[in-house]
């Protein structure tokens, strides 16, 4: 599928620079770094779900000092 940006020219220059840098293609650079914040929204979605099934499960966490006494840390 293709994808058309209009970039400012700050982005445009910093996107060239760095892909100039990395010896790959600006689209490369682009659908690279757009790949990783996707899965990064995924996860930070997961991770919303996961803290909220935590909190209505009515578990209680501990605190780290009270764990690193527990284990003789």
């Amino acid at each position: 599928m293709d994808i058309t940006l209009n970039l400012p020219k700050e982005a445009h220059n910093i996107l060239y620079n760095i892909a100039k840098e990395q010896n790959i293609s600006q689209e490369e650079l682009a659908k690279q770094a757009l790949l990783e914040y996707l899965e990064d929204i995924e996860d930070y979605k997961k991770g919303e779900l996961a803290y909220q099934e935590y909190v209505e499960g009515g578990r209680k966490g501990i605190a780290w000092n009270d764990l690193k006494k527990e284990l003789n840390l």
